[in-house]
This record gives C-alpha cells, structure tokens and sequence, in this order.
C-alpha cells in the first residue's frame, strides 16, 4: 500500500482498518480486471481528496460513531472523521454490507 502510504502526508489519512477494506477490495477486483482494480482504488484516492478541502460535505452519521460521516462513491461508502488538516477515513465499505453491526466492533 506505498500509494497509501504517500497520500497520509496529504490532507487525509487511512486508519489500519480502512487500508485492509482497500487492500480486499482491490486484491478481489484486480483477480478479474487489473486495470480495474487500480482504476478504482485511483477514483477512491481522488475523492478522498476532494471531500479532505471540505470535510464536512459528508453525510453526518451519528448512528454510527462520534464525529462519523459517510460519502458514496458508487457501490461503496467512505466513512471518516473531519480532523483539523483534512479527514481520517475509518472504513471504505460496499453499501450493501451491515454497518450497524460493523460498526459496533
């Protein structure tokens, strides 16, 4: 995850857990389409950018975490915490998961 790793000195940061939800997410689409898999991790990356300029665009989810917020991006749902440089994203999940319950742990 180098390419992560040089985005954290940017205006947002992954959270270990987010990293393995995009390491998963990847590894799975690359096994069909590589050019697909670097494709979206890309448009994953540039849309962390855009929402770190103005962290409070998301959607407030108080459901499910203090200070959470959520912005979608296609079939998958960025979650973060507003931070003072930009964002912390804590999850990158598929929408049709169970987030009450991910959440909870």
């Amino acid at each position: 995850m180098q390419l992560l790793q040089k985005q954290k000195m940017s205006k947002f940061e992954f959270s270990e857990q987010a990293e393995i939800d995009l390491l998963e997410t990847v590894t799975y689409i690359s096994q069909h389409n590589a050019l697909a898999a670097e494709t979206w991790l890309n448009k994953i990356i540039s849309t962390c950018y855009n929402i770190s300029q103005s962290p409070l665009m998301g959607r407030e989810r108080p459901e499910l975490g203090r200070d959470i917020r959520s912005f979608p991006i296609g079939r998958f749902i960025i979650f973060y915490r507003p931070i003072e440089t930009g964002m912390y994203v804590v999850r990158v999940l598929r929408g049709s998961m169970n987030l009450d319950q991910i959440f909870e742990k």
